[in-house]
Protein backbone atom coordinates (compact mmCIF):
# COMPACT_ATOMS: atom_id res chain seq x y z
CA UNK A 1 0.00 0.00 0.00
CA UNK A 2 1.63 3.27 -1.23
CA UNK A 3 0.02 5.29 1.98
CA UNK A 4 1.72 2.34 4.19
CA UNK A 5 5.16 2.41 2.08
CA UNK A 6 5.49 6.42 2.33
CA UNK A 7 4.69 6.35 5.92
CA UNK A 8 7.17 3.67 6.83
CA UNK A 9 9.73 5.38 4.21
CA UNK A 10 9.65 8.82 6.47
CA UNK A 11 9.70 7.26 9.77
CA UNK A 12 12.92 5.59 8.86
CA UNK A 13 14.24 8.36 6.98
CA UNK A 14 16.68 9.75 9.53
CA UNK A 15 15.08 13.14 8.45
CA UNK A 16 14.78 14.86 12.52
CA UNK A 17 11.29 15.78 12.66
CA UNK A 18 11.04 15.72 16.57
CA UNK A 19 10.06 12.89 17.35
CA UNK A 20 6.93 13.52 15.69
CA UNK A 21 5.27 12.59 12.07
CA UNK A 22 2.12 14.24 11.17
CA UNK A 23 0.21 12.71 8.92
CA UNK A 24 -3.73 13.65 7.60
CA UNK A 25 -6.42 11.70 6.16
CA UNK A 26 -8.45 14.16 4.46
CA UNK A 27 -12.60 13.73 3.88
CA UNK A 28 -11.93 10.39 6.17
CA UNK A 29 -15.24 8.97 5.77
CA UNK A 30 -15.59 5.32 7.42
CA UNK A 31 -12.17 6.04 8.21
CA UNK A 32 -11.00 2.78 6.37
CA UNK A 33 -7.36 4.68 5.07
CA UNK A 34 -6.55 5.72 8.32
CA UNK A 35 -7.85 2.73 10.47
CA UNK A 36 -6.37 0.85 8.03
CA UNK A 37 -2.86 3.12 8.47
CA UNK A 38 -2.69 2.90 12.08
CA UNK A 39 -3.09 -1.25 12.39
CA UNK A 40 -0.13 -1.39 10.01
CA UNK A 41 2.17 0.80 12.12
CA UNK A 42 0.96 -1.49 15.10
CA UNK A 43 1.87 -4.69 13.53
CA UNK A 44 5.26 -3.27 12.51
CA UNK A 45 5.37 -1.94 15.81
CA UNK A 46 6.11 1.30 15.42
CA UNK A 47 5.38 3.95 18.90
CA UNK A 48 1.84 5.26 18.92
CA UNK A 49 4.01 8.68 20.07
CA UNK A 50 5.93 8.91 16.94
CA UNK A 51 3.26 9.29 14.92
CA UNK A 52 0.45 12.43 14.85
CA UNK A 53 -2.01 10.80 12.95
CA UNK A 54 -5.62 12.73 12.27
CA UNK A 55 -8.41 11.73 10.29
CA UNK A 56 -10.72 14.75 9.12
CA UNK A 57 -14.04 15.07 7.94
CA UNK A 58 -16.78 17.80 7.61
CA UNK A 59 -19.61 15.31 8.29
CA UNK A 60 -19.95 14.39 11.95
CA UNK A 61 -21.55 11.40 11.72
CA UNK A 62 -18.80 9.94 9.11
CA UNK A 63 -16.88 11.17 11.67
CA UNK A 64 -18.84 9.09 14.39
CA UNK A 65 -18.36 6.31 12.09
CA UNK A 66 -14.88 6.27 11.58
CA UNK A 67 -14.59 6.48 15.04
CA UNK A 68 -16.33 3.40 16.11
CA UNK A 69 -14.57 1.60 13.13
CA UNK A 70 -10.91 2.40 14.94
CA UNK A 71 -11.89 1.46 18.28
CA UNK A 72 -13.06 -1.82 16.74
CA UNK A 73 -9.72 -2.17 15.10
CA UNK A 74 -8.20 -1.67 18.54
CA UNK A 75 -6.80 1.59 17.35
CA UNK A 76 -8.78 4.33 18.92
CA UNK A 77 -6.12 5.43 20.47
CA UNK A 78 -3.68 6.15 17.73
CA UNK A 79 -5.99 8.50 15.70
CA UNK A 80 -7.27 11.86 16.43
CA UNK A 81 -10.88 13.09 15.04
CA UNK A 82 -11.41 17.02 14.09
CA UNK A 83 -14.50 17.60 12.24
CA UNK A 84 -12.91 20.29 9.02
CA UNK A 85 -13.72 20.76 5.96
CA UNK A 86 -10.20 19.28 4.14
CA UNK A 87 -7.47 20.38 6.27
CA UNK A 88 -8.06 21.49 10.39
CA UNK A 89 -7.05 24.88 10.93
CA UNK A 90 -4.05 23.91 12.81
CA UNK A 91 -1.95 23.38 9.30
CA UNK A 92 -1.60 26.42 9.40
CA UNK A 93 0.94 26.83 12.57
CA UNK A 94 1.98 23.10 12.36
CA UNK A 95 2.22 21.70 8.95
CA UNK A 96 1.93 17.94 7.66
CA UNK A 97 4.51 15.63 6.57
CA UNK A 98 2.26 13.61 4.88
CA UNK A 99 -1.33 14.31 3.70
CA UNK A 100 -3.61 11.22 2.62
CA UNK A 101 -7.29 12.11 0.79
CA UNK A 102 -9.53 10.34 -0.76
CA UNK A 103 -11.96 13.43 -2.06
CA UNK A 104 -14.85 13.15 -4.10
CA UNK A 105 -13.80 12.78 -8.21
CA UNK A 106 -17.14 12.04 -9.71
CA UNK A 107 -18.20 14.62 -12.33
CA UNK A 108 -21.76 16.12 -11.26
CA UNK A 109 -23.18 14.99 -14.36
CA UNK A 110 -22.38 11.54 -14.28
CA UNK A 111 -23.65 11.34 -10.75
CA UNK A 112 -27.13 12.72 -11.88
CA UNK A 113 -27.32 10.51 -14.79
CA UNK A 114 -27.25 7.87 -12.85
CA UNK A 115 -29.35 8.60 -10.52
CA UNK A 116 -32.50 5.81 -10.21
CA UNK A 117 -30.21 3.27 -11.52
CA UNK A 118 -28.77 0.48 -9.39
CA UNK A 119 -24.80 1.36 -9.58
CA UNK A 120 -22.44 1.62 -6.92
CA UNK A 121 -22.35 5.15 -6.68
CA UNK A 122 -25.93 5.30 -5.47
CA UNK A 123 -24.48 3.69 -1.92
CA UNK A 124 -23.16 6.68 -1.03
CA UNK A 125 -24.19 10.01 0.35
CA UNK A 126 -23.50 12.89 -2.63
CA UNK A 127 -21.37 15.15 -0.72
CA UNK A 128 -18.83 11.86 -0.21
CA UNK A 129 -18.57 11.81 -4.84
CA UNK A 130 -19.47 14.64 -6.06
CA UNK A 131 -16.56 16.65 -7.58
CA UNK A 132 -18.18 19.34 -9.32
CA UNK A 133 -17.89 19.29 -13.45
CA UNK A 134 -14.87 18.27 -13.98
CA UNK A 135 -14.54 15.87 -10.99
CA UNK A 136 -11.59 17.89 -9.71
CA UNK A 137 -13.38 20.67 -7.73
CA UNK A 138 -12.53 19.36 -4.43
CA UNK A 139 -9.29 18.65 -5.01
CA UNK A 140 -8.57 21.54 -6.31
CA UNK A 141 -9.27 23.27 -2.79
CA UNK A 142 -7.11 20.81 -0.76
CA UNK A 143 -4.27 21.57 -3.45
CA UNK A 144 -4.90 25.27 -2.45
CA UNK A 145 -4.23 24.11 1.21
CA UNK A 146 -1.34 22.57 0.96
CA UNK A 147 0.67 25.57 0.14
CA UNK A 148 0.47 26.06 3.76
CA UNK A 149 -0.38 23.03 5.19
CA UNK A 150 2.37 20.59 3.42
CA UNK A 151 5.87 20.13 5.26
CA UNK A 152 9.03 21.37 3.23
CA UNK A 153 9.81 17.84 2.71
CA UNK A 154 6.20 16.38 3.06
CA UNK A 155 4.01 14.10 0.45
CA UNK A 156 0.60 14.11 -0.30
CA UNK A 157 -1.52 11.34 -1.65
CA UNK A 158 -4.62 12.04 -3.71
CA UNK A 159 -6.79 9.28 -4.80
CA UNK A 160 -8.33 10.32 -8.63
CA UNK A 161 -10.28 8.85 -10.79
CA UNK A 162 -9.46 6.41 -13.93
CA UNK A 163 -9.86 8.97 -16.46
CA UNK A 164 -7.92 12.25 -14.71
CA UNK A 165 -4.54 10.89 -14.97
CA UNK A 166 -3.97 14.11 -16.86
CA UNK A 167 -6.07 16.78 -15.80
CA UNK A 168 -5.39 16.33 -12.17
CA UNK A 169 -1.79 16.75 -12.86
CA UNK A 170 -2.28 19.40 -15.23
CA UNK A 171 -4.55 21.42 -12.37
CA UNK A 172 -1.86 20.63 -9.75
CA UNK A 173 0.34 22.58 -12.31
CA UNK A 174 -2.15 25.07 -12.39
CA UNK A 175 -2.66 25.40 -8.57
CA UNK A 176 1.25 24.97 -7.62
CA UNK A 177 3.64 25.67 -10.05
CA UNK A 178 6.90 24.26 -9.29
CA UNK A 179 5.67 21.39 -7.29
CA UNK A 180 6.58 17.75 -8.72
CA UNK A 181 3.47 15.55 -9.33
CA UNK A 182 3.11 11.51 -10.36
CA UNK A 183 0.50 9.21 -11.23
CA UNK A 184 0.64 6.05 -9.35
CA UNK A 185 -2.16 3.35 -11.60
CA UNK A 186 -3.56 0.57 -9.69
CA UNK A 187 -3.22 -3.18 -10.17
CA UNK A 188 -5.16 -2.48 -13.80
CA UNK A 189 -3.03 -0.06 -14.97
CA UNK A 190 -5.52 2.59 -14.73
CA UNK A 191 -4.41 5.78 -12.93
CA UNK A 192 -5.60 5.49 -9.09
CA UNK A 193 -2.82 7.69 -6.76
CA UNK A 194 -1.69 11.20 -7.51
CA UNK A 195 1.99 12.03 -5.30
CA UNK A 196 2.12 15.68 -5.25
CA UNK A 197 5.51 17.30 -3.73
CA UNK A 198 7.31 20.60 -3.43
CA UNK A 199 9.38 21.19 -6.25
CA UNK A 200 13.71 21.44 -5.69
CA UNK A 201 13.42 25.06 -6.30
Amino acid sequence: DTAIATVMTALTSGVDRSGVLRVADVGTGSGAIAVALAVALRQRRVPPDDLDIVATDVSEGALDLARENAVAHGVGDRLRFVASDLLPPDARSSSFDIVLANLPYVRAEELDASAGEPVSTTFEPRLALDGGPDGLAVVGRLLDQLEWALAADGTALLEIGGDQGETAPALVTERLPGWDRDVIPDLAGLPRVMRVRRGAG
